[in-house]
């Protein structure tokens, strides 16, 4: 036991290397000359087998660290995994990213999946597309499904029937049992 104006240590063994220590602002207990447990004002840490593997619980949340990389974050905003793949949730929505690119995301009522140029998004208000090669392949929207271009599409539609759309003109078309072409 040592006492002193800098705080006391309470050793463990003769060589020193297991003690806990009692200082203004810390508390710092170590295990074979390792950290184990440390609180200061700035928060709280647990340490594993080496110090750059710990927990620490802070004011604003708590991190989770391996080998001196963080692996997750837990707060206001949580991530979980590293800078190239990992899930993010905030009160802004989810987003996965997947070899540094986000891959899904899920905010305002809208899911994408995959790039900005290859990718679904369903929407809680506007409906499914589907997008390939930077544009909407397929799209389902009140009732109505599209698949094509603007100028060579099918379109299926609950109510009015199907047309059959090539080079910017209808050229078959199904409505009321009447099937028309040309």
């Amino acid at each position: 036991l040592e006492m002193n104006a800098s705080g006391i240590t309470l050793f463990g063994s003769q060589a020193g290397n297991d003690f806990l220590n009692l200082a203004s602002n810390s508390i710092v207990m170590k295990t074979n000359n390792l950290k184990k447990f440390e609180a200061t004002d700035a928060g709280v840490f647990v340490y594993g087998l080496a110090e750059d593997d710990f927990v620490n619980v802070k004011s604003d949340g708590v991190d989770v660290v391996a080998a001196g990389v963080t692996q997750a974050t837990f707060g206001a905003t949580t991530v979980i995994g590293t800078s190239t793949d990992k899930v993010t949730l905030s009160s802004s929505g989810i987003t996965i990213k997947e070899n540094n690119a986000d891959t899904i995301t899920m905010a305002s009522g809208v899911i994408t999946v995959g790039s900005s140029t290859d990718k679904v998004t369903i929407n809680g208000t506007s409906g499914i597309s589907i997008k390939e090669n930077n544009a909407d392949t397929i799209t389902m929207i009140n009732g109505v499904v599209t698949i094509g271009s603007s100028t060579d599409k099918v379109t299926i539609n609950g109510t009015s029937g199907i047309t059959i759309k090539e080079n910017n003109k209808d050229n078959i078309s199904l409505v009321d049992g009447t099937i028309k072409i040309g």
